[in-house]
C-alpha cells in the first residue's frame, strides 16, 4: 500500500519525465514499460467488452492510453498545461473559464424529468444512508484518522 501510494504521488508529480521510475515489489520498473504491460493485460478484456457491445471503443480507449507513454504531451495534465501556455493564464483564470464553460455546457443540456426524479431519489436515499452510518459510527473523527494513518503505515 505505501509502495503504491509514494509510486502514484510520484508519477502525479513527475510522471511526464522520460524514464521515470517507479518501484514494484520493491523493485525498480519504468512507468513506459510497466504501463504498456498492464495495457496488454486490458487489451482482451476490451475485445471481449467491445464484442458484447458492438464497435471498438473499448479497444480505442487501450490505445489511446498507450499512445499516452509514447508521448506524455497527449496526457491530460500535459493538455492543461499547454493550454495555459498558449492563453497565458494561470491556474486559477484556466480553472475559473473551465468551470464556465462546463456550467454553460450543462445548462444547455437540462435533465429530463425521469432523471431529474432518479437523482433526486438518489440524493435523498445518500442523506438517509448518510445518517444511518453517522448515528451507528463509534469514535469521533480523531480516532478515524488514527486507525486511517495506522493502517497505511508511515510515509517513505
Amino acid at each position: 500500500c505505501r509502495e503504491s501510494t509514494a509510486n502514484f504521488a510520484f508519477t502525479v508529480k513527475e510522471g511526464r519525465r522520460p524514464g521515470l521510475v517507479l518501484r514494484e515489489h520493491g523493485q525498480p520498473r519504468e512507468l513506459t514499460t510497466w504501463g504498456l504491460a498492464l495495457l496488454e493485460q486490458l487489451a482482451p478484456c476490451a475485445g471481449l467488452l467491445d464484442a458484447a457491445h458492438g464497435g471498438d471503443l473499448h479497444r480505442k480507449a487501450v490505445e489511446a492510453q498507450r499512445a499516452k507513454l509514447f508521448d506524455p504531451g497527449q496526457t491530460p495534465s500535459a493538455r492543461v498545461l499547454q493550454s495555459m501556455r498558449d492563453d497565458k493564464l494561470g491556474f486559477f483564470d484556466f480553472a475559473l473559464r473551465q468551470s464556465r464553460l462546463h456550467a454553460a455546457w450543462f445548462r444547455g443540456r437540462p435533465l429530463d424529468a425521469e432523471a431529474q426524479q432518479a437523482f433526486e431519489q438518489a440524493a435523498r436515499d445518500s442523506l438517509a444512508t448518510q445518517t444511518r452510518i453517522e448515528q451507528e459510527q463509534q469514535g469521533d473523527f480523531a480516532d478515524y484518522v488514527a486507525r486511517y494513518m495506522a493502517a497505511i503505515g508511515p510515509a517513505e
